[in-house]
């Protein structure tokens, strides 16, 4: 599992940078420049979307039942702690809301990692 959360790190990095900067009136989705939705981008990766809020779902593969085909979401929040609406204006992202299935997360949290059970 930890090659799926691992494999969100360049879009994180990108949809942070976009936040900070403010530097896109709008963003669409799976337009970040950091998606794989073609071509598996490894083994237990099948793909990674994005959302026009940035929001990121990494589809699991190649790891066993219960978990292949199945998504962790990675969504960017406030300092309270709620999801963000991106709005073309520079906004800070203080976390990132990992593995919640209030956000789409269809992987079991005794699957997930410590640090990303929502």
């Amino acid at each position: 599992m930890s090659e799926v959360i691992l494999a969100s790190s360049a879009c994180r990095t990108t949809i942070t940078e976009v936040y900070q900067s403010g530097s896109q009136s709008t963003v669409t989705a799976n337009n970040c420049g950091c998606e794989a939705t073609s071509t598996a981008p490894s083994k237990y990766v099948n793909k990674i979307i994005t959302d026009g809020d940035g929001k990121i779902t990494v589809t699991a593969s190649n790891i066993g039942a219960g978990i292949d085909g199945n998504v962790v979401t990675l969504t960017p929040a406030d300092s309270a702690g709620a999801a963000m609406v991106y709005a073309g204006t520079a906004q800070a992202i203080n976390r990132w809301i990992c593995g919640s299935q209030l956000q789409g997360t269809t992987i079991e949290a005794k699957f997930l990692p410590g640090s990303c059970r929502g």
